[in-house]
Formats: structure tokens, C-alpha cells, sequence
């Protein structure tokens, strides 16, 4: 018989275990979500009573009002960390409505009015005041806010839960949430870690295991998978140029690693994976001077977390909208550019415990390759000798024809001739130069025009201009990706055919609409202004397959109509081919009809030493350019391909110049921000440090020069009496 005095024990300890098991519901960033799972694991393993229910913001923004409501309803202890925009709205609303009134709540490092929510037994911060909060925020409060929260139980019990935060480790979040289970609990100091690891190989090292010589230092925050900057660093050993990955804390951590940057190693170039401003806002002053200090060019990688690589892929704007700001535009306040997709979010593994979703990075391997590339095309440049650097600098003929060289607000042959002799007095190699500007424009008047719809003078001119041979291109235009090439032989509508199929495949419809609707807009744009004896027709039939596409791609197709497949609408999309509309139609198998003479694509242009100066190649030529100066949907010709792989290639530029607003590569087909290697723009940009002087109040245009063009902006101000260039060297 189980002994009296032992059974009594037992129901002691069951009662009370029971008595003292608690549940928190908890939301963190997909980024955060592998630390917070971890604490958790650490907690339950000696709290297996507690029930811990954690999701993302992604996943809270899936869930319907019954998981909302019993998420919240059954939580002791409500904690939120860095929750921002739709998902701090969501989240708030729902604490009103469904959180029990003596839940304990605990946010920070997100909305304000989220904050404003934390309370427990002590207090609440409700009517604290929200500056007071801001200041607390920051990495050493000042002395004023910290003497109002020590008056305040609630703030000081916030302030010491957020450096717990902020300490990092998964043993410090693990105490944090033992706390938050359990408050009668004292909340232990946190213990810090490492300010700095520095990885080389895949593997954490001491300073000493560092290399010697110039390196690429990848920057990630401590918290994050290395496996992104890892990648990053394979591919520049790859490449031949020594990486080491630098992983801090967020903050004073980062600022001081930029600082004290030079005493380690000597960095060639930097690529930063962590999001905002190094340094966190009251550090971003002094890690811009120490970056200006560095004088090395500084990379954005960005890490996707929302999305999958069919997903980013497919998508037309690249980053989600509201990710902009933090992922390109804050990095861009520093200096920090040429913003690259490396990884997006790989399979969904859902932890049983907690319902988390952890999603670990996909790198994309080709993707990260080209960053690397840019990143060693620049180191190259800054070691060079001017002498033996070459340069193309490209001018915009516009629309084609000998009367139209130009820029906004800048006299371009005036610029050009300043800026050659510029590199002259700088040590390039640039032969001998025209002795005026106007002597410089006749001798562009002469080879150095675009006349697609004169043969007879490009026949004359191709005697006295560079060009690509059309089977070297053919073999150059073979290595492409299919999809590019399927597209610039059969049009958009083709590409775009493809790419619905794809997300028909995937259950994407909603994104695949998405991705229809932006194209399709810009085809009815240049459908409508086309003068084509059918024009009619196409429009009539564009809207017939917007309808069509609209139909398939519904997310619940409707009870008295069956689903219908977008492979049915191919034979709709071939009528609007036939009608042989340019833009609709592609340009057909190389070498197409644009700028070609002979067996020729045309390269006009001029040389001087080491410097070539050439006017961009056009848009098109049968339907009016102005349709297709900035329009994203439609391919550029195969000479405006064949143009730049004959400055990469042939005459081996070291750096490409674009002169003055505006250019239309940055504008071609591909995606708004976070383009893939294969959209337009980077096909174009390629691996090519590339400077572009731009007119200072051209703001939403020039940001497409730095984001789609991978450009770094030189401004110029507007013109007063003469707007020239006067000087631009390429260091």
C-alpha cells in the first residue's frame, strides 16, 4: 500500500505545481523568433507546469478573432517586443478587447502606444509620460528620465525587463520570461553578452586568427543566424578577397565595432546586414563620421524574412512596402547603399510546444555572389592607378537623333569636355581631347548619336564606330537567364503568362494578381498611345486578359463558376502577339532591328585613351519612345543589352558614369526595390561600380538611380547661367 505520510507529500507538491503554473503569450519579429523559442525551451525545461504561447507577427496577423480571443483570454502575462505598424494595431486592439483585466503586459522596442499598455500588479504606464518613455528607450537614458522612472514602480519594472532585453542571451530573455510568468520571482541582473564575435570560415575566432591584408567585413547583429554573413564571406574567398563576419549587439555595440574597426583589420569594403542605422539612433552621428573615416564603400544586404524566394521573386515590389524605410531608406541616412536581397525566409518549422514559427534564412547563393562582385569591382577601383582606370561615361541622346544631347539642367557637351580634361589634370589616360566643347559636339554629331530609323546613315557611321559582332552577342545572349531570354524574344506578355502559371502553381494568387495588374497597367498605357492601324483590337483583347487573368487567379472562385486555369488564356495572349505591336511583341531572335547595320550591333560613341563617352542606347524606335522612357514592363531592344556588355566586356570599363537626369536603365522592367540579378536594371548595372551626377532636386527619381541603378549619386545644382559639370574624378 503507497505509504500515508509519502501520498500526502505528493498531493502537497501536485497542488502547488499546479497552483503556481502560469501562461504568457508572447509576440516577436521572425528575426527574434529563434532567441525567444530557445528562452523558452530553457524556461520549460525546469517550469514544465507554464505554458508558453508565442507567435510571430506574421502569424499574428493570419489569426482570426477565436485564436486572438483564446490567446489572449488564457494569458497570466501579455509580452510584446519590437511589434510595429499593422501588427502593434492589431495587437492593441485585441489586448483591449480580449486580455483579462489582471493580465500582466509588457512591451517595448515598438510602438509607443503599444509600451503605454505594460502593467502588472505594481502600476501601469499609462499615463506615463510618453517622452519620459522615449528617452528610457535610448542606450544611456539621461539622468532626468531615469529619476522620474525610479518614482514610478511600473517604469522601473519596464526599464529593467527591456535591459534584460537588450543584454541579449538566451539565459537572460529565459529569466525574463521566468519573471513575467512568475513576478514574485525577483528579476536576477542580466548577464552581458559578448559585445563582439568576429567569424572567418564559418567558425567564431580571436582577433588573432584575423587576416592581415585588405578584407571585406560583413556586419550582422549577435542575435542573428551568422549563416547569411557566412555566405557572404564564402563568396568573397571565392572571389579572392579575405572576409571576416563582424556580429554585435544592437546599439553602442555596433558604434563601437565601427570605431574601433581599423585597430583589427584593414577593411577593403563593408557590407552591412543589420536593418535602421548602425548605432541605433544616438549613435548614427558617430558611426557616420567613423564610416566617413573608413573611406570604403559601404553594401546594404538584406535579409527577407517575410517571404519566400517564390514569393520575392514573383513579386513587383520586391520588399514589402512598409519594410522600406528600415531596411533601404534609414541604411541610406549613412552612406549605406546598393541594397542586394542575400536570403529570404526558408521552410516553416512550427515549434509543438509554443506554436512559434521559425523560419531560417535561405541564402540565395547567385544573389549573394553579385553583391560580392560589386563590393571587389570597387575594391579594384580604389587600388588602381588612374592611369590605368577606365571609364565609360554614358550621355542621354533622347529621343534618338543628332539635336537631342541632353540633361535637366545641364549643359552636357559643356560637362563632358570639363570633365575629360578634369581626368586629364588627374592622371587618366585620355589621348589627346578636342580643343572646345563645340569641337567635342561635332565629333559627337558624328559617331556618337543613336539613328535607329535612318539606315543608310547608320550604314555610314557603322564604318567609324565600335560594335558586337551579332553571333559574339547570340553567345553572350545564350548565358542569360531563360526567363530574361524567353522575354526579350516574345515580349512581356509572355513572361508574364509564365509567371501567372507560377503562381496559379503555388496557390500565390494573390500575388500573382498583384503582379498582373502593375504590368498589365503600363501595357494599356503603350497599347493606347500606339500608332498601329489594330490598336483597337489590342486594347480591347489586353482588357479581355486582364479579366481572364483576374478569373484563374481568384482566391475562392465563385459557386456558379468553375475554377478556370490560366493555361487557357495562352491562345488570347498569341492573338496580341500577332498583332506585331513593338513592346507587345519583343524584338525577336538576336540581333533584332534596333541599331544594327551589317552583321553589327552598333556601339556609337567616342574614345580618348582610356575614357569612352557614348550616348545610351534607345528604348525603341517603331512606337513612340515617350511610351517606353519609363516604362517597367516592357524589355529595352537587344542592342541597349549588347551596348553595356560592350563597355563590361569588350572595352573593359573599370567604372560606368551616368550623366545627369536621367537615365533610363534604373526604369527598365524588374522590381520597385530588392531587384533579383535577373531584372533589367541589374542586368544592366551588372558588377560595374557605378556614379551617376545628378540634379540636386531630383529626389524621387534619383532614388531610383540608387536603388534599381545600384548608383552612387553625385549631386549638382540647378542651373543659373551655365550649367556645366566642372569637375568629377573617379577615385
Amino acid at each position: 500500500m503507497f505509504p500515508a505520510r509519502l501520498l500526502a507529500a505528493f498531493c502537497v507538491l501536485l497542488f502547488s505545481a499546479s497552483a503556481w503554473a502560469s501562461t504568457l503569450f508572447g509576440v516577436f519579429t521572425e528575426r527574434t523568433a529563434p532567441l525567444a523559442l530557445q528562452a523558452a525551451r530553457q524556461h520549460l525545461a525546469t517550469h514544465p507546469a507554464d505554458r508558453i504561447v508565442l507567435r510571430t507577427t506574421a502569424q499574428l496577423m493570419r489569426a482570426n478573432e477565436r485564436e486572438l480571443r483564446q490567446w489572449l483570454s488564457s494569458a497570466d502575462s501579455v509580452f510584446a517586443v519590437a511589434v510595429f505598424g499593422d501588427p502593434a494595431r492589431r495587437l492593441k486592439d485585441a489586448i483591449a478587447r480580449y486580455a483579462r483585466s489582471d493580465a500582466r503586459i509588457m512591451s517595448f522596442n515598438g510602438e509607443q502606444s503599444l509600451s503605454l499598455l505594460t502593467r502588472d500588479a505594481r502600476g501601469t504606464l499609462e499615463n506615463f509620460p510618453p517622452d519620459i518613455l522615449r528617452q528610457l528607450s535610448a542606450e544611456s537614458p539621461p539622468a532626468s528620465a531615469l529619476s522620474t522612472a525610479e518614482a514610478s514602480p511600473a517604469a522601473r519594472a519596464w526599464l529593467a525587463a527591456r535591459q534584460s532585453w537588450q543584454a541579449g542571451g538566451a539565459h537572460n530573455i529565459a529569466a525574463l520570461i521566468g519573471h513575467l510568468l512568475h513576478p514574485e520571482q525577483a528579476l536576477p541582473p542580466p548577464r552581458p553578452e559578448a559585445a563582439l564575435r568576429l567569424r572567418v570560415d564559418g567558425a567564431d575566432v580571436d582577433k588573432a586568427a584575423l587576416p592581415s591584408g585588405p578584407t571585406l567585413v560583413v556586419l550582422d547583429l549577435s542575435t542573428a543566424d551568422p549563416s547569411s554573413a557566412d555566405a557572404l564571406c564564402l563568396q568573397s574567398k571565392r572571389s579572392g578577397l579575405p572576409c571576416v563576419a563582424m556580429l554585435t549587439r544592437w546599439g553602442g555595440a555596433s558604434r563601437e565595432a565601427i570605431e574601433h574597426l581599423p585597430e583589427l583589420i584593414a577593411p577593403a569594403a563593408l557590407i552591412v546586414l543589420q536593418d535602421f542605422v548602425i548605432g541605433a539612433a544616438e549613435g548614427r552621428e558617430a558611426v557616420t563620421q567613423a564610416l566617413a573615416r573608413l573611406n570604403v564603400p559601404v553594401f546594404k544586404a538584406i535579409r527577407l524574412t517575410e517571404r519566400s524566394a517564390l514569393q520575392w521573386r514573383l513579386s513587383p515590389d520586391g520588399l514589402p512596402p512598409d519594410s522600406v524605410q528600415y531596411r533601404v531608406a534609414l541604411p541610406e541616412l549613412q552612406g549605406t547603399g546598393q541594397p542586394v536581397v542575400v536570403a529570404v525566409a526558408g521552410g516553416v518549422r512550427t515549434d509543438r510546444a509554443t506554436g512559434i514559427e521559425v523560419r531560417h534564412p535561405e541564402i540565395l547563393h547567385q544573389e549573394s555572389a553579385r553583391l560580392v562582385a560589386r563590393a571587389v569591382r570597387w575594391q579594384k577601383l580604389a587600388r588602381m592607378a588612374n592611369r590605368d582606370k577606365r571609364v565609360a561615361i554614358v550621355y542621354y541622346n533622347h529621343p534618338p537623333g543628332r539635336q537631342n544631347i541632353g540633361a535637366d539642367n545641364l549643359d552636357v557637351p559643356a560637362s563632358l569636355f570639363d570633365m575629360l580634361h578634369a581626368l586629364k589634370a588627374a592622371g587618366y589616360t585620355v589621348g589627346e581631347l578636342p580643343a572646345s566643347p563645340q569641337a567635342l559636339l561635332g565629333r559627337i554629331m558624328d559617331r556618337g548619336v543613336n539613328l535607329p530609323e535612318d539606315q543608310t546613315a547608320l550604314r555610314d557611321m557603322a564604318l567609324r564606330v565600335d560594335g558586337v559582332d551579332e553571333r559574339a552577342y547570340a553567345r553572350w545572349f545564350d548565358r542569360l537567364p531563360p526567363r530574361v531570354r524567353g522575354e526579350m524574344r516574345d515580349g512581356p506578355l509572355g513572361r508574364l503568362h509564365a509567371e501567372a502559371l507560377e503562381a496559379e502553381r503555388a496557390g500565390e494568387r494573390a500575388l500573382g494578381r498583384k503582379r498582373i495588374e502593375s504590368a498589365l497597367k503600363e501595357l494599356h498605357h503603350l497599347a493606347e498611345g500606339a500608332d498601329h492601324p489594330r490598336r483597337a483590337d489590342a486594347i480591347r483583347w489586353l482588357r479581355q486578359l486582364e479579366r481572364g487573368y483576374a478569373a484563374c487567379l481568384i482566391d475562392t472562385p465563385l459557386a456558379d463558376r468553375p475554377p478556370r486555369s490560366c493555361a487557357t488564356l495562352a491562345p488570347l495572349r498569341q492573338r496580341l502577339l500577332a498583332l506585331d505591336i513593338e513592346g507587345l511583341r519583343g524584338w525577336g531572335a538576336p540581333p533584332g532591328r534596333v541599331m544594327v547595320s551589317g552583321e553589327r550591333l552598333l556601339v556609337p560613341g567616342l574614345r580618348f585613351g582610356n575614357v569612352f563617352i557614348g550616348p545610351q542606347p534607345p528604348r525603341g524606335w517603331e512606337v513612340d519612345e515617350e511610351l517606353l522612357h519609363a516604362n517597367t514592363s516592357v524589355p529595352p531592344p537587344h542592342q541597349y543589352l549588347a551596348f553595356y556588355h560592350w563597355l563590361r566586356d569588350v572595352f573593359r570599363a573599370d567604372a560606368v558614369i551616368h550623366l545627369g537626369r536621367h537615365s533610363t536603365y534604373e526604369f527598365l522592367p524588374g522590381k520597385a526595390v530588392g531587384l533579383s540579378g535577373d531584372d533589367y536594371p541589374s542586368l544592366i548595372a551588372s558588377d560595374l561600380p557605378g556614379i551617376y551626377p545628378y540634379i540636386v532636386d531630383g529626389v524621387g527619381e534619383g532614388t531610383q538611380a540608387k536603388r534599381r541603378g545600384l548608383a552612387v549619386i553625385v549631386d549638382h545644382l540647378v542651373r543659373m547661367r551655365e550649367g556645366r559639370l566642372r569637375m568629377l574624378v573617379v577615385r
